[in-house]
């Protein structure tokens, strides 16, 4: 359940337990920063990887981690150099690392 209390209601809380009123008002500062922090954490997790088969492979599970964190131009820069060197096959895929991974779904 979510803390409802407000920010003055906070501040009360902690100078009934003994703690004069800038030294509340800083533990509440402190708490508050970091349930934002937090957030923010959770909110910007997606990270973007290329794929691709080196020459001569044709199985999925041969594939190649070529790149991570890219954007639109650097992951077609990364096919055009990795196709010269003898890749095909190239696969982006988006993983959000807010979801942990369920490896269940691997095990036949």
């Amino acid at each position: 359940m979510a803390n409802t209390k407000t920010y003055e209601e906070k501040v009360q809380t902690l100078e009934a337990q003994g703690l004069c009123r800038s030294d509340a008002q800083a533990v509440v500062d402190a708490q508050e920063q970091k349930r934002i922090r937090a957030n923010a954490n959770r909110q910007a997790r997606n990270e973007t990887v290329l794929y691709g088969l080196p020459k001569g492979a044709k199985e999925r599970y041969e594939e190649v981690l070529l790149l991570t964190n890219g954007n639109a131009a650097k992951i077609e820069r990364v096919k055009i150099l990795a196709a010269h060197d003898g890749f095909h096959s190239f696969r982006v895929a988006e993983i959000d690392l807010n979801v942990p991974p369920d490896f269940s779904k691997s095990i036949l």
